[in-house]
């Protein structure tokens, strides 16, 4: 009876308060529902790596995260900036009602996109061959990267939709194009094939199959919104879309280029093995992220809101509870897979036992991470995004001098102690530039933190 009562007091409290903190009932709400989406796309994705890992070992595991990676970096280059720069643009429109100025900016994002990744596909397709010669010294990653190539169009066009439900708030779609259902249908549809055919090329044949179905069902959804919305004269020119996606595009190439350089580097210095082993490391220490993604994908629109209309007290409001949500959603998940390292490593074989200095390398960095907040995002939607630009590049820069050096002789440990060290420098950089321009910290720790309860 009296845990009933408390139970019951305990949840009117919280209607209460959130009933009174809109922006905290906004990012509690889609934070909750993109963090359950995402780790049933994390989960999937799992799924898949285990059962590349099991069924075809940790060589072809390696040809199919070496493609992955590639395949990210060419999509990041074809959507230009505009994955982040749709979101500010479009809640501050949205904000306004102007639905008329979203639709523009959403087609002109289109009209810049498409040439760019028909390029892109088939710069890849053509130079496939030389690539897997002369960089990786496996001709058998050819094929790979041809079906790869593949895959670039639909994928840029995915991030854009993806990106025009994230700016209009649209959380639940967003989240599951983005998160899960790629993953999923990849291994629906590497099931379905390996009951007909194992060779090691269809695993990318199944994750671009999935891209090219997800993609059309994205399209649908924004069709069905865009359809009902009348044209206007144009007002926003492709120049000043470009000012504020460009430095996006270059700040997220380094991102990405910081992500995965480890993995490009293994593969030129080291085996396949190698890759293949790291990249589980490098998945199951992304399970830290998975908290911040899920609080970016509200806390960017609501960052880039609460800067166009001034509102610097909300946006001090959201920075801080949303480091708090971090914080305490994070650091959990970080203590199990400390403890549990063996156990998940083993999983996909006994040779993945060897990444577990690795991983904990890679969790120092995450829980940096975790305890600085959405800084990145921050900046971009506060017209920072060339101050981020400067600071990525700064990391990375450090990342690929401290790999260069390491890698030959450390492998996958030298991998990630660059990724920890370059991690930990960008956030802190950006923490200080943060309190430096808006005199508030987003660094939450609970000794000493002075942000506000929840």
């Amino acid at each position: 009876m009296v845990y009933r009562f408390w139970k019951i007091n305990l949840i009117k409290k919280l209607n209460d308060k959130l009933s009174r903190d809109r922006h905290l009932g906004e990012l509690l709400k889609g934070s909750i529902v993109t963090f359950f989406l995402k780790v049933l796309g994390v989960g999937f994705g799992y799924v898949l790596t285990l059962l590349i890992a099991r069924l075809f070992g940790a060589d072809n595991l390696g040809l199919y995260t070496i493609s992955i990676t590639i395949l990210n970096i060419l999509v990041l280059l074809g959507v230009f900036g505009f994955d982040n720069a749709l979101v500010k643009f479009i809640a501050g429109f949205n904000a306004r009602r102007d639905m008329q100025k979203t639709k523009e900016v959403f087609q002109k994002a289109y009209a810049i996109s498409i040439p760019i990744s028909l390029f892109l596909t088939a710069i890849l397709f053509v130079l496939a061959e030389k690539i897997s010669l002369r960089l990786f010294n496996n001709e058998q990653l050819t094929i790979f990267l041809q079906i790869t190539s593949i895959g670039i169009v639909p994928f840029v066009l995915l991030k854009i939709n993806s990106a025009f439900f994230r700016g209009l708030k649209m959380i639940l779609q967003y989240s599951l194009f983005e998160n899960v259902l790629i993953s999923l249908l990849a291994v629906l549809i590497m099931l379905f094939l390996v009951m007909w055919n194992k060779s090691p090329e269809m695993i990318i044949g199944a994750y671009v199959c999935a891209l090219f179905i997800v993609y059309l069902f994205s399209y649908r959804k924004t069709y069905n919104i865009l359809s009902r919305i009348g044209t206007h004269r144009h007002t926003l020119t492709y120049r000043q879309l470009l000012d504020v996606s460009f430095p996006m595009l270059l700040a997220s190439s380094v991102v990405l280029i910081m992500t995965w350089t480890d993995i490009i580097m293994l593969g030129v210095f080291k085996s396949e093995e190698d890759v293949g082993i790291y990249s589980v490391v490098v998945k199951l220490a992304g399970l830290t992220s998975i908290t911040l993604m899920a609080v970016n994908s509200i806390a960017a629109p609501k960052f880039s809101e609460c800067f166009q209309n001034n509102d610097l007290q909300g946006l001090k409001h959201i920075a801080q509870k949303s480091t708090k949500l971090l914080f305490f959603a994070t650091i959990p998940l970080i203590l199990i897979l400390t403890i549990f390292s063996e156990f998940f490593l083993s999983l996909f074989g006994e040779k993945f036992l060897i990444g577990k200095v690795a991983l904990f390398m890679l969790l120092i960095g995450g829980t940096v991470n975790a305890l600085s907040g959405s800084v990145g995002l921050l900046m971009q939607m506060t017209g920072n995004q060339k101050q981020f630009q400067n600071v990525i590049i700064f990391a990375a820069l450090i990342n690929i001098v401290l790999n260069y050096y390491l890698i030959p002789i450390y492998s996958i440990y030298g991998a990630a102690f660059s990724s920890m060290i370059s991690m930990v420098i960008w956030n802190l950089i950006l923490v200080y530039l943060i309190k430096k321009k808006f005199k508030f910290l987003t660094i939450y720790i609970p000794a000493f933190s002075k942000a506000s309860k929840l």
